[in-house]
């Protein structure tokens, strides 16, 4: 694939920051007719050969704004990140992670294995790796006593050197440890029951769901991508989706409100600057910012939204910024100035109402005596 195929295939799968469809038109140099020839026929290709996509259906169900058609969850996620699959950790990758299920049952999986599984698989070996140090640590332990034999040598050893094998990456060797070895039925037992009995809570409710693990059996897709408020008026901008229950953009304005609408402005400025800001919640900030998208490297800063709405107390800003630290990411504080008089609920054209507000981050830094003298 070469060094740079991995960067190329991510290319590939995630080639536009938004979902809207651009088409590049030649340069025309006005001393030149071949040029305005050349222009008028790739813009006559493109008026009669390239169908506009229709936009995204989108179901209001209260507060909650979901999709769920596939190629709809596909094209909004791969065109800038956008939701969350419900029964996934953002990517709604969970018909994926049952496929991959049902084909290793019969040994028949060829793709690319989710997130999630790689997840599991990492900590699978984190869990082991920690118990085989422990062992090896008793069994030094031991040996510095001189109450090893010769079985229990050998076995430090190979204990040793499996250690090191995984403090690498590679792959342990067999047969070190009969502690942390499994039973291949149990675990076969346990494969097959967890692709069986499959469990849906996204609705509040438990539904039982058996997936036949027949090799020509169709999985039904249970997940369905879920769009914040903010996200929804954003799309609703770009007229990326079309939002049933007639859902216009001041009614979503009026049930954000005041704060609502606050920390829309924050998402629509970072997303106008062709960043791409997702959720924040679980680092306690608002928002993060990544360069082009989570699958491409971890976020870079942080943004915190304040207002006269909400001034957050020194503690909560020290708390917010301990935090962000700790994940190597720069915590920015981004203070929004709403309008004396807000139009936002009766406004439908989202650019006119949101040109009222104010932007202004702020990068907050921790200051270090330190390393800032004279």
């Amino acid at each position: 694939m070469g060094k740079n195929g991995p960067a190329r295939h991510l290319n590939h799968l995630y080639p536009h920051p938004v979902p809207v469809e651009v088409y590049l038109l030649p340069e025309v140099y006005p001393h030149n007719p071949v040029s305005w020839l050349y222009f008028a026929y790739k813009l006559a290709s493109y008026l009669c050969h390239s169908p506009t996509p229709s936009p995204v259906d989108v179901t209001a169900d209260g507060s909650v704004f979901k999709v769920t058609s596939e190629p709809a969850m596909l094209r909004l996620w791969r065109s800038g990140f956008y939701g969350k699959g419900v029964l996934s950790r953002s990517e709604p990758t969970w018909r994926q992670r049952h496929q991959q299920q049902q084909e290793a049952s019969t040994s028949t999986s060829t793709s690319s294995p989710a997130l999630e599984a790689v997840t599991v698989a990492r900590r699978q070996e984190r869990q082991q790796f920690k118990q085989l140090r422990a062992q090896l640590q008793q069994l030094e332990i031991r040996h510095r006593k001189h109450e090893l034999n010769e079985e229990e040598v050998k076995e430090l050893e190979k204990l040793r050197v499996t250690v090191e094998d995984l403090r690498k990456g590679n792959t342990p060797t067999k047969g070190t440890s009969r502690e942390t070895t499994k039973d291949p039925k149990e675990t076969t037992e346990t494969t097959r029951d967890n692709t069986n009995d499959n469990t849906n809570v996204a609705a509040g409710s438990v539904t039982r769901v058996v997936t036949d693990t027949s090799e020509n059996a169709a999985i039904a897709d249970l997940e369905y991508l879920q769009l914040s408020a903010v996200e929804t008026l954003w799309l609703l901008h770009l007229g990326s989706i079309r939002v049933h229950s007639n859902l216009t953009a001041s009614a979503i304005s009026r049930q954000l409100g005041p704060a609502g609408r606050i920390e829309y402005a924050a998402y629509h400025y970072f997303r106008s600057l062709g960043w791409c800001v997702r959720d924040g919640l679980k680092f306690g900030a608002e928002f993060l910012l990544y360069k082009r998208g989570p699958v491409f490297g971890h976020a870079e800063f942080a943004i915190k939204v304040v207002s006269r709405h909400h001034q957050p107390q020194w503690t909560e800003m020290a708390t917010v910024a301990r935090v962000i630290g700790t994940v190597n990411k720069t915590l920015v504080v981004c203070y929004v100035t709403a309008p004396d008089t807000d139009e936002a609920e009766e406004i439908d054209d989202v650019a006119q109402w949101v040109s009222q507000y104010r932007v202004a981050p702020v990068m907050y830094r921790r200051w270090n005596p330190s390393r800032t003298r004279d």
